[in-house]
């Protein structure tokens, strides 16, 4: 049989499920009232495959024992694990366990699904968590007011789809009337049902500016069109009246990063909520303010301390996150000058070791570190190196004398002597004690101390001989 077409449209009319035969019975309608519509399918699908696969209907799953049930499930589930469909396996594990616990018949899979499930992330290895630049690359390239408002309303405050889907003109309508900005959002379980498989009953978000912007431009073309929104109305809204479906809000993702050389494959919706937590990510607020921003429920004790009334905190918090369009070429600026800061420590810490080349040449012509270190002790003490024939040690002599010589001329240590020797370089310090000889020469006078010493001995000895 043909399918049929809406008139006034054109488009196919939808069919009823293959599972709608499931609400014959009281048992499967009682259990999936509690659950979100979305939830309610994928739960009932599998009860569907369930049902075929046994050749059963509810009423007689319910009959089987606990142990045979779970048996059952277990083969089941292995059918699509090892075909590879592993979130196939897992929602079957979540649904049918769902509907037995209900009726009070409890099946434990968790050692299970650890044994033979493994939940492989397979769209890690290509997606693309768009930064700043890149959103607003993607907005750029919207056609209708409405893409664009989307776009930057799930980028600035990181609600999932689901809840962007259940918005109603009500929740912003005063504070768009006030020109408030940032917009505070208070998303409740009924507004994002995944908050209720947390136990969280709400938690605050906020859109800033340029989504505000956004906003006020698409609901201003809804105006002129004639359109006069009402509380309860979706904020956002097909071309038909209806409220925005998921599948609409993916497509418009999906078509903007399209229209650009990244294309579709790589981005999709909740992407642009990991792109909200990269930019709390960056800004210096606390975990605990990043994770309630994010609806996600504060580990142990922590929510007990947390103050989830306070939300001027949160949103001042808020407010202090970059969000705009620049802020991608703030932070390439940042790291440039950041590069171009750490370039100029390296050549300056070059120089250095350039500077200090000499002194590392010179304790590296020690034979050991103890020799080394009789010399350094003797610079320490103040005192004068033991007189030798060794070239080597009658050079560190000199050393030790200029040192000396610099230290008391400049009123400064010994360490600081030395580094003067060092940028003053090696060549001239010979050049200098080989003057310094000459001159000693020349006028009789001692060089260093022990001339000096010497010199006295000498003269002393001359004067017993005299007399």
């Amino acid at each position: 049989m043909p399918k049929r077409r809406d008139p006034r449209t054109g488009y196919f009319i939808k069919a009823g499920k293959s599972y709608d035969y499931l609400f014959e019975y009281s048992c499967v309608k009682e259990w999936v009232a509690g659950y979100s519509a979305n939830t309610s399918k994928h739960y009932l699908q599998a009860l569907e495959k369930f049902c075929k696969w046994t050749n059963s209907n509810p009423d007689d799953l319910l009959k089987l024992d606990p142990k045979e049930a779970k048996e059952k499930v277990l083969r089941f589930a292995k059918e699509y694990a090892g075909a590879g469909k592993h979130g196939k396996a897992i929602s079957i594990f979540n649904g049918l366990k769902s509907f037995f616990g209900y009726h009070n018949k409890q099946l434990d899979f968790n050692r299970y699904r650890r044994q033979f499930i493994k939940n492989i992330r397979k769209k890690v290895d290509y997606e693309l968590i768009p930064d700043n630049e890149l959103v607003y690359r993607m907005v750029d390239v919207c056609r209708r007011p409405i893409d664009r408002a989307v776009i930057l309303f799930l980028f600035q405050s990181g609600i999932r789809s689901n809840a962007l889907h259940r918005l109603n003109y009500g929740h912003v309508r005063e504070q768009l009337e006030r020109n408030r900005v940032p917009i505070r959002l208070k998303i409740t379980s009924n507004i994002d049902t995944k908050l209720r498989g947390v136990g969280l009953s709400y938690y605050y978000s906020f859109i800033g500016k340029e989504a505000v912007d956004a906003l006020t431009t698409y609901l201003e073309e809804l105006k002129s069109e004639g359109v006069r929104l009402k509380d309860e109305d979706p904020l956002f809204r097909s071309k038909y009246g209806k409220r925005l479906a998921m599948q609409s809000i993916y497509r418009i993702v999906k078509t903007a990063a399209g229209r650009l050389e990244i294309g579709k494959q790589k981005i999709w919706p909740h992407l642009l909520r990991k792109s909200f937590r990269k930019v709390l990510n960056r800004s210096d607020l606390d975990e605990d303010t990043r994770e309630a921003l994010m609806g996600h429920k504060l580990p142990g004790s922590r929510a007990n301390y947390f103050d989830f009334h306070d939300i001027d905190e949160i949103e001042q918090k808020y407010a202090s996150c970059n969000f705009s369009r620049e802020a991608g070429v703030n932070a390439m600026r940042a790291f440039t000058e950041q590069l171009r800061k750490k370039e100029q420590d390296i050549q300056k810490l070059n120089e250095t070791i350039a500077k200090m080349q000499p002194i590392i040449e010179f304790v590296n012509s020690f034979n050991s570190p103890q020799e080394l270190k009789g010399i350094l002790d003797s610079l320490k003490d103040d005192s004068m190196i033991q007189s030798s024939h060794d070239p080597k040690v009658e050079f560190d002599k000199n050393i030790a004398a200029k040192v000396n010589e610099i230290a008391k001329r400049d009123g400064i240590t010994q360490a600081e002597a030395l580094g003067q020797l060092a940028e003053a370089g090696w060549e001239r310090i010979v050049e200098d004690d080989g003057k310094r000889k000459r001159l000693a020469k020349a006028h009789g006078v001692p060089m260093t101390r022990e001339d000096y010493e010497e010199q006295k001995k000498t003269k002393k000895r001359l004067q017993e001989r005299s007399k």
